[in-house]
């Protein structure tokens, strides 16, 4: 993790279901424990950030850790301590990381069970052998045992999530497509001043439309649950991104017939629309396209121009891959029970030459590059493809964009990239 990846989970300054601040303090199972089996069973796991102290109006402040609290947050002594509580045993990972004031903070990400939820199999200290552990959200976010049906459902969910995507059954059934009635819900879209901006350089606009013509969703609270609940969070920056707070850079908006989240902070600029239809259609930027702005990837932006590049990991295999699971999420709660239509569409690509933000990858000496303006595709899928194989339909779609720079990658090398993302790995 870096320095601007620790920012954004730092940036709302309040706790959430993946993200859970600690004061400074030295590791021990007595503090620590409940919170990191809680983490390990909700979808894509959490965060504890240790250097965050609660004051008494229930607000945080930031003031990092010291030297000997450092020296307590030693994986292998964590993971032996933790061992005797777990079953089965919980994956993490423990960093020290840099905000941008030069405070170091200890950064425990937890990640979600490979198959079936992590149960509690001591008691001591306020742990009780038997009991699943989750992030409540009922009332205040805490951990706590499973005490409810809500819950207990998301547990349920993310668990056949899991094995479906394993069983990878194929099944295909098509509803009568309303793609000329959604195509109108959404035709004002682009009329948003954020979009206008997006579209002014590179960006992806990616939307998906259920293949009846069926309300979905009952309310515009319904919406904001389900995109909360499910939006993809791999490495410290969530798919969509769903704001926490509102200001001049960012806000969530409840209209009539759709719940819109947006951001332009940084080199971040995105929009996103859920209608009650079950529709969703989301515009991103190409963080390389603007360099404005951004404090975190100043040094990288002196060394590529706006409108001349497409970096392979970060604006290619990864962002098509967390679209992809998002995809899977929606199916799992009911939104595309009868199919779903997927558009994704990369513009502004002209004379853009692909290339690697790590610098021990690179191309030698030859220069991808495409004459397309834009690169585009669409394909119907049913509800039982997208939920068991997100991983090979974004692979699908990487290897197209990839054949119109010229560039042929063997299958297994964008599938090693994504099994580091979708493993948190990275």
């Amino acid at each position: 993790m870096n320095t601007k990846e620790l920012e954004a989970l730092l940036e709302g300054g309040i706790e959430t279901p993946r993200i859970e601040f600690k004061s400074c303090c030295e590791f021990h199972v007595r503090t620590f424990a409940k919170g990191i089996l809680a983490m390990s069973n909700i979808r894509d796991g959490g965060y504890i950030i240790v250097g965050v102290r609660q004051l008494e109006d229930d607000s945080f402040k930031r003031e990092g850790i010291n030297d000997d609290v450092k020296k307590s947050f030693k994986f292998d002594d964590m993971k032996d301590k933790l061992a005797p509580f777990t079953d089965p045993h919980v994956e993490f990972t423990v960093e020290i990381v840099k905000d941008r004031e030069n405070k170091e903070y200890a950064v425990i990400r937890i990640f979600q069970f490979n198959e079936i939820p992590v149960i509690c199999c001591k008691t001591q200290y306020d742990l009780k052998e038997g009991v699943i552990y989750y992030r409540s959200q009922k009332g205040k976010v805490s951990s706590a045992p499973v005490s409810n049906s809500f819950d207990m459902r998301d547990m349920i969910t993310n668990a056949t999530i899991k094995m479906m995507q394993r069983v990878k059954e194929y099944g295909f059934t098509v509803g009568e497509s309303v793609k000329g009635k959604l195509d109108d819900e959404i035709e004002d879209v682009s009329k948003e001043r954020l979009i206008e901006k997006i579209k002014r350089r590179g960006y992806w606009r990616i939307n998906f439309q259920p293949l009846i013509d069926v309300q979905k969703l009952s309310s515009i609270r319904e919406c904001e649950e389900i995109i909360e609940k499910n939006t993809v969070n791999l490495r410290g920056w969530d798919y969509p991104h769903f704001p926490r707070r509102k200001g001049d850079d960012t806000g969530l908006e409840r209209e009539e017939n759709f719940l819109q989240g947006w951001i332009d902070w940084e080199d971040r600029l995105e929009s996103w629309r859920l209608y009650l239809s079950g529709q969703f259609i989301h515009h991103i930027a190409l963080w390389e396209d603007w360099p404005e702005n951004s404090k975190f990837n100043a040094e990288i932006h002196k060394k590529i121009k706006p409108l001349t590049s497409l970096e392979v990991i970060e604006s290619v295999i990864y962002q098509i891959t967390i679209m992809f699971e998002f995809l899977s999420r929606f199916g799992s709660v009911g939104v595309y029970d009868e199919g779903v239509f997927v558009s994704v569409g990369l513009f502004n690509t002209k004379n853009r030459k692909l290339w690697f933000l790590n610098p021990e990858r690179y191309f030698y000496t030859y220069k991808y590059t495409t004459e397309a303006k834009k690169i585009e595709f669409s394909e119907k899928f049913s509800k039982d493809v997208i939920i068991s194989e997100p991983k090979n339909l974004a692979l699908k779609v990487i290897k197209n964009i990839f054949d119109k720079f010229g560039w042929n990658p063997s299958v297994e090398q964008i599938k090693n990239d994504q099994d580091k993302l979708l493993s948190g790995r990275i």
